[in-house]
């Protein structure tokens, strides 16, 4: 394990906290913003017209393996 070398962000359109070919949006790959690959803050920034609802965003990490690292974080983004 050297670090992270990644973070995926999706749209979990079908809430099954996974990723869904076909069905959920991919957002892209964050950049690490501060800190170092083994303990930094990753961020991504998009526009993006949705329209109106409650979107949950995913966010998954590879390691320098291209191994997928750690638990998936997520978080809720209300759009009004």
């Amino acid at each position: 394990w050297y670090g992270i070398s990644a973070v995926s962000f999706f749209v979990d359109l079908d809430n099954n906290g996974r990723w869904t070919p076909g069905v959920d949006i991919d957002i892209g790959v964050g950049a690490l913003y501060s800190g170092t690959s083994q303990n930094g803050v990753w961020a991504l920034s998009r526009a993006a017209n949705w329209g109106t609802g409650t979107f949950r965003i995913f966010a998954d990490a590879r390691d320098t393996d291209g191994i997928w690292a750690g638990p998936t974080v997520y978080f809720d983004l209300l759009v009004t």
